[in-house]
């Protein structure tokens, strides 16, 4: 993450003196400084697809992989809205086995987490009863023609075993901007990260408004976080 944190912002900082006053001024980054893509943005494939992460790659091997550098992976957690790599990102296998053991034991993973439905069809092909519903195990389902469904034919278990690995890979889908838009991209996140040229230590007024706040909606990527 260097890199992003190259495209921050430095701030002076006043070092107060023993009377409180501030005579001495520190440069450094503005880690608070930040901005999210829109969700809008995001949803058009125009410059935007979909992607899945494959195996136990993570946000540097993406970037490898897709741009020819592992320098963009800031980028690719920026716009899926992703600030705790070690929660929102899949894990690998080995480390999913770690934390299923840690957090149910050897034997507590394949208990019963809840019951979940069979999808379930009339004889016209539609749908009567939806895969995935979360029901009780004694769930049933009364057909027009008065048979009633019920048992392993409606319903099937599923353990905590399944349950976590299906929340784990569901953060295999991702959105990847198309590489012929990264330096646009980056050509905005750098004007909307940077402050007016005239803010600095001759005005320390805490109530001073940066004058480029107003431009941040204007950006056809990003908004501001505030």
């Amino acid at each position: 993450m260097p890199n992003y944190f190259s495209y921050l912002p430095n701030i002076k900082v006043g070092i107060p003196e023993q009377n409180s006053s501030l005579k001495n001024y520190i440069e450094i980054k503005n880690i608070f400084r930040r901005v999210k893509f829109v969700t809008e943005s995001i949803r058009n494939l125009t410059f935007f697809e979909k992607y899945s992460i494959p195996g136990d790659d993570k946000p540097y091997h993406v970037s490898y992989n897709i741009y020819g550098t592992p320098d963009y992976e800031w980028i690719i957690l920026l716009v899926n809205d992703i600030t705790n790599i070690y929660t929102e990102w899949p894990i690998s296998q080995r480390e999913f086995e770690y934390m299923i053991r840690d957090k149910y034991g050897t034997q507590g993973e394949l208990q019963t987490r809840y019951w979940e439905t069979n999808e379930i069809k009339n004889i016209q092909g539609d749908i009567i009863v939806p895969k995935g519903m979360i029901v009780s195990e004694n769930f049933t389902k009364t057909l027009a023609n008065g048979n009633i469904l019920s048992g392993n034919e409606l319903v099937h278990r599923i353990t905590h075993y399944e349950h976590e690995m299906s929340l784990n890979e569901s953060k295999r889908d991702i959105y990847l901007p198309y590489p012929d838009t990264m330096f646009t991209i980056i050509n905005e996140l750098t004007t909307l990260l940077q402050y007016d040229s005239s803010i600095d230590t001759r005005n320390v007024d805490n109530n001073s408004k940066n004058s480029g706040d107003d431009d941040y909606y204007n950006f056809r990527y990003f908004s501001a976080i505030k």
